[in-house]
């Protein structure tokens, strides 16, 4: 049951953010100035720096990224600090084209199981359980399809969405984010 409250949020997240990027001024590989925003106590950002400033644990960033991929995320999302939240979400989206990884890190570990109308594969890396489900994003041009990867590792859950990748890039791009939250 949370597994799919959790995909249910993500996908609207993501169909909501597939939508309004191209539209939003943010950045796009081309202009890498950073902006700021907050809304309803929400931050929206591109700069990994300010949004680490909002959160109580260190934001993880994939080391490896396919080479249709910039370096910098084109958009980062997350609740503004305060006295009361002890629990952070933050949302990082690197997007060129039909090309998009998004991850989601939240600082509570969550219970991963399949639900009985997927087929999740499990798999480890460095020692960990990930588990990797098909999943379809909607672009511009369409269905883009792609895996979702799930995994809990140091007092944090993980969530990687990659789309339009091979499924090789995909987990190098899990991989590499595995090794540093060790």
């Amino acid at each position: 049951m949370v597994m799919s409250k959790f995909r249910l949020i993500f996908i609207s997240i993501t169909v909501l953010l597939l939508v309004i990027a191209p539209f939003s001024g943010c950045v796009d590989g081309k202009n890498n100035k950073p902006f700021w925003d907050v809304t309803n106590g929400y931050f929206h950002t591109n700069d990994v720096k300010l949004a680490q400033a909002e959160v109580p644990y260190t934001i993880i960033l994939p080391k490896y990224l396919p080479s249709d991929i910039v370096q910098n995320p084109n958009q980062i999302y997350g609740p503004v600090k305060s006295g009361i939240d002890t629990k952070f979400e933050i949302k990082i989206e690197y997007k060129k084209s039909d090309f998009l990884i998004y991850i989601t890190e939240i600082n509570e570990v969550q219970n991963w199981g399949p639900n009985s109308d997927l087929s999740p594969i499990y798999f480890e890396s460095e020692g960990v359980q990930v588990i990797r489900e098909n999943a379809n994003a909607f672009s511009s041009s369409g269905t883009v399809k792609g895996w979702n990867y799930y995994w809990n590792q140091s007092g944090l859950t993980f969530r990687v969405g990659a789309f339009s990748f091979t499924e090789d890039e995909a987990i190098k791009v899990v991989e590499s984010m595995i090794k540093q939250a060790e």
